[in-house]
């Protein structure tokens, strides 16, 4: 048997998304699956550097292939268009050629116009199809009134072609389930690659205060940055003398710059809340190994309800301790006052309150901390999760 996850990701150096697909590959080729990341659109943007130059390769065990022989973009607009259509069709060629009676498709992407196509050929070929659910469909941009018409005509028109889903998240699952009964759909949590995480060797960033830290995205609707920065606002009086929240990214290219930079100066936080812009991997290790605590600030909303970061079970494999939200999937996970710090969304006086006790109480926040990574390494390694996915693939 073998798995071709069919994405748009870039590969193999990229985001979450990016990493996402790694792992699923990863785990699929741990318990003997073959596996192949076949990518239809060249992911590399014209004028910028590009963090991915090889069309077809092997990257840590894993066979990838850019259906246009590289992920490079040109500069012209026509011959870019062309490009991406041709390497659609392409995409057909190469899994007419090489998909066997037995083999799957796992799609990782968002709602793309190729599923009226790559569906109908599943089914024409007699292979099973699934689709990776992991955010609620039409809520990662602006959300608004159309948001649930455009999830609801989605589901009931494509996703329902689908053989099933594996969704990152319960709430997921449920939708999976409501609006695809018949379908074959399970849960599977956020996904952390355990070789990426050897971190004995790497030096801890260490101040002579302690630090928050935060390396998501500067974005109010997806992580509560508003209401963070206000918190701890709110907190610092009664934080130790010193204490500083470091934030990866650059304020510039945050669509809430302007209420970020209102809170900094109306609550005079200068010297106290730093971006530190793009970090490399083993830097921001360094950071977020020295840090006192993180937040995971997420709001309830329908992308938070729906999602599973990523960045809480790396946040969580350090060891240090973990302020969250009981939004979405964290609670099916971590328990309040045991493996993390468990407040209500939307209430700044909690998220002080919870800033304000750990970093006071260092002993609670070490054994919280400690617990947490427990949790991280028990569900969220690549492994744990390995034979999920095989008895899911090979039990139709």
């Amino acid at each position: 048997m073998k798995i071709f996850i069919v994405t748009v990701q870039p590969f193999p150096h990229g985001l979450a998304g990016t990493e996402r697909v790694i792992c699923y590959a990863k785990a699929l080729l741990s318990v003997g699956i073959d596996v192949e990341v076949v990518n239809f659109h060249r992911t590399e943007v014209y004028g910028r550097k590009p963090d991915n130059t090889i069309g077809v390769g092997i990257h840590e065990g894993i066979p990838f292939r850019y259906m246009g022989g590289t992920p490079l973009r040109g500069s012209n607009v026509v011959v870019r268009y062309i490009n991406d259509w041709y390497d659609k069709k392409k995409l057909f060629r190469y899994l007419s050629q090489n998909v066997k009676k037995g083999d799957a498709i796992l799609t990782y992407y968002r709602q793309n116009d190729i599923d009226k196509q790559l569906l109908p050929f599943a089914h024409k070929k007699g292979i099973k199809i699934y689709r990776d659910l992991c955010e609620y469909p039409y809520a990662t941009s602006k959300i608004n009134d159309k948001t649930e018409e455009r999830c609801q005509l989605y589901m009931k028109s494509v996703f329902i072609e689908y053989d099933g889903a594996i969704c990152i998240s319960e709430a997921l699952l449920n939708l999976a389930e409501r609006y695809h009964p018949n379908g074959k759909h399970i849960k599977v949590p956020i996904l952390i690659d355990e070789s990426k995480w050897n971190i004995d060797d790497i030096k801890p960033k260490k101040f002579n205060a302690p630090y928050l830290f935060h390396s998501g995205t500067l974005f109010q609707q997806k992580d509560g940055i508003v209401d963070v920065l206000e918190a701890f606002a709110d907190a610092l009086p009664f934080l130790p003398k010193g204490t500083k929240y470091l934030f990866t990214g650059s304020v510039e290219k945050s669509v809430d710059a302007d209420m970020i930079k209102s809170i900094i100066l109306k609550n005079d936080l200068s010297d106290c809340v730093d971006f530190l812009g793009y970090l490399s991997r083993e830097e921001m290790l360094e950071y977020a190994l020295g840090a006192a605590a993180f937040v995971v600030c997420k709001n309830d909303n329908i992308q938070n309800r729906f999602c599973f970061a990523t960045k809480l079970g790396e946040y969580l494999l350090t060891g240090n301790p973990v302020i969250t939200t009981n939004v979405g999937e964290p609670k099916y996970f971590l328990k309040d006052g045991d493996s993390a710090y468990i407040i209500e969304p939307d209430n700044r006086n909690m998220l002080k309150e919870a800033m304000v006790r750990c970093l006071n109480y260092p002993d609670e926040a070490i054994m919280i901390g400690k617990r947490g990574q427990q949790v991280a390494r028990n569900f969220f390694y690549t492994k744990a999760q390995g034979k999920v996915l095989k008895q899911y693939f090979c039990h139709y």
